[in-house]
C-alpha cells in the first residue's frame, strides 16, 4: 500500500471497500458490474456501447470509465500490460474485450482431506495455535469471512 501513501496493516482493506463502493455506484447501484471496452480503457475515452464481445456477468455490465473507479497506479499499470500481453497472447487486447469489474476478492477451491478423527491427512502431527487452542492437523479456512468447516459443536473451531 506504499503506492498510495498508506502504511497502516489494513490499509488494503480500507482501500478494498473504498474500490467496491465505487465499483456499484458505477454500475448503477444495482448489481451490475461498471465494464470498458480495452480499446475505449487504452484511449481514455469512455464506452458507450458493446462491440462483438458480449460480457457474461450477470446481471449485467454498465459501461463508463474504469479509470474513475480505479486508483491511478493500477489504471497506469493496466494501460501498460494490457498491450505487452496483447504481444505475447494473441486477443488479449482486442478493443472489442470487455474488462468487467471490479475484482476484489478472490477465492479458490480448496480440499483438506482428513480422516476419521478430523486429522488432516496430509499433514499429520502438525500443531498449530488458535484462540489459545491447540489444533492438531486441523486448518480453519475462512472464505470472504465465513469460516467454513464447522461440525455440530467440536468441529474445526
Amino acid at each position: 500500500m506504499r503506492a498510495m501513501g498508506a502504511t497502516h496493516p489494513l490499509a488494503a482493506i480500507v482501500l478494498q471497500r473504498a474500490l467496491e463502493k465505487q465499483a456499484f455506484v458505477a454500475g448503477g447501484e444495482n448489481y451490475h458490474a461498471p465494464g470498458q471496452l480495452v480499446g475505449d480503457f487504452l484511449n481514455k475515452r469512455p464506452s458507450t456501447a458493446l462491440g462483438t464481445v458480449t460480457p457474461s456477468y450477470q446481471p449485467g455490465v454498465r459501461l463508463g470509465e474504469l479509470s474513475d473507479v480505479l486508483p491511478a497506479f493500477a489504471v497506469d499499470a493496466i494501460r501498460e500490460a494490457l498491450p505487452a500481453f496483447g504481444r505475447q497472447i494473441k486477443g488479449f487486447d482486442m478493443a472489442d474485450a470487455v474488462m468487467t469489474g471490479i475484482e476484489t476478492r478472490t477465492s479458490s477451491p480448496l480440499r483438506i482431506r482428513r480422516d476419521a478423527a478430523l486429522q488432516s491427512t496430509n499433514t499429520a502431527g502438525s500443531i498449530s495455535w488458535w484462540r489459545g487452542r491447540r489444533l492438531r492437523g486441523r486448518y480453519l479456512v475462512c472464505w470472504r469471512g465465513r469460516h467454513q468447516g464447522r461440525r455440530g459443536r467440536r468441529g474445526l473451531l
